[in-house]
């Protein structure tokens, strides 16, 4: 077996930990049935699809048959940059949440997040956060009417 590309093995390898933590975790709690779900029920489904996702990716980044082209890895400093803000805006959601409700957080996070990409200008990641905000809002405040502030008042 050889390995065709190592960033898929890498971000494979990132999925399959991941998703294996979250199956992990989520069987600590009450799972339920598809009808009656209980707290543990989602979680664990998103756990199996991105393990099930990394091990995708993973056949895809090896090869039988001899060695393929070799990739370099290299990391400029807009990629280190990228890295940083879109981790840090993880940090900013659980942070802002509370305190400023979902719909500030998402635009305050995802225009955080698209300043971060070379493909966006600052004002095209301000007008995504706040449709992509607004879709939010509207689907997990309202339809699924999940116990979270909208606003901060």
């Amino acid at each position: 077996m050889f390995i065709r590309d190592i960033r898929e093995v890498l971000s494979s390898l990132v999925c399959v930990v991941t998703g294996t933590a979250i199956i992990i975790l989520s069987l600590g709690y009450e799972l339920g049935t598809a009808f009656n779900m209980g707290p543990g029920y989602f979680p664990l489904l998103l756990g199996v699809v991105l393990l099930a996702t990394g091990l995708f990716i993973a056949a895809g980044a090896v090869s039988w048959r001899g060695a393929a082209e070799k990739v370099p890895i290299s990391f400029d400093h807009g990629s280190f940059w990228a890295l940083t803000v879109v981790a840090a805006t993880f940090v900013a959601f659980a942070v802002l949440l509370e305190t400023c409700g979902l719909a500030l957080t998402c635009v305050a996070v995802l225009s955080a997040a698209g300043m971060a990409s070379r493909l966006l200008r600052p004002v095209e990641a301000f007008l995504v956060a706040v449709v992509l905000s607004s879709i939010s809002v509207i689907l997990f405040v309202y339809l699924l009417d999940i116990q979270i502030r909208a606003w901060p008042w």
